[in-house]
C-alpha cells in the first residue's frame, strides 16, 4: 500500500508538473502571441484610422476656419484702414 501511495503521490506530482508547464508555456506562448498580435493589428489599425480621420478633420476644419476668420477680419480691418486712410486724398478746393 505504501509503495502505491508512493508511486502514485509521485506519478501525479510528476504529471501535474509535466502537464502544468507544458500547457502553460504552450499556452501562454501561443495566446499570448495570437492575441497580441490580433488585437495590436486590429486596435491599432481602427484606433489610428478612426483617431486619424477625426482628429485630422476636425482639427483641418476648427483651424481653417478659425484661421479663415480671424486672418480675414484682422487683414481686411487692416488693409482697409489702411488703404483708406492713404488713398483717399480730397482736394484741396473741397
Amino acid at each position: 500500500i505504501k509503495l502505491a501511495y508512493e508511486l502514485t503521490y509521485e506519478l501525479t506530482d510528476e504529471f501535474t508538473d509535466e502537464f502544468t508547464d507544458e500547457f502553460t508555456d504552450e499556452f501562454t506562448d501561443e495566446f499570448t502571441d495570437e492575441f497580441t498580435d490580433e488585437f495590436t493589428d486590429e486596435f491599432t489599425g481602427e484606433f489610428t484610422d478612426e483617431f486619424t480621420d477625426e482628429f485630422t478633420d476636425e482639427l483641418t476644419d476648427e483651424l481653417t476656419d478659425e484661421f479663415t476668420d480671424e486672418f480675414t477680419d484682422e487683414f481686411t480691418d487692416e488693409f482697409t484702414d489702411e488703404f483708406t486712410d492713404e488713398s483717399i486724398i480730397l482736394p484741396e478746393s473741397a
